[in-house]
């Protein structure tokens, strides 16, 4: 055999034997109340710390029905009194969070 083809064939061998898959982390957690049932499974690396979003007072009162006519979407986010912030998502690390709705358009929340 030429050397050339002892390299190829120890380079197929390489590419051919099974490596070992890493294992990875499943977490889930599970929400049941009177009128849904809400569920989040993440495999891998669990989700970091939800960071606070800006929530913009509309300048004018509008009647709710105006977001919905003028594209706007209705979005749950969580209110932190103790630090006058607001959250994309639930985190049990921080206790007192409020639900509350708020609009939406273009990355911009309004309340």
């Amino acid at each position: 055999m030429t050397r050339a083809t002892l390299v190829l064939a120890a380079a197929l061998t390489t590419l051919l034997i099974p490596s070992a898959a890493r294992a990875q982390t499943v977490a889930a957690s599970i929400a049941l109340n009177e009128r849904s049932v809400a569920g989040r499974f993440v495999i891998g690396h669990p989700l970091p710390p939800p960071a606070p979003i800006l929530v913009y007072r509309h300048p004018a009162y509008r009647p709710a029905g105006w977001y919905a006519r003028h594209g706007y979407r209705t979005v749950r986010v969580w209110y932190d009194r103790e630090h006058d912030c607001y959250y994309d998502r639930f985190d049990r690390g921080r206790p007192g969070l409020r639900q509350m709705m708020v609009y939406e358009r273009g990355g911009r929340y309004y309340r």
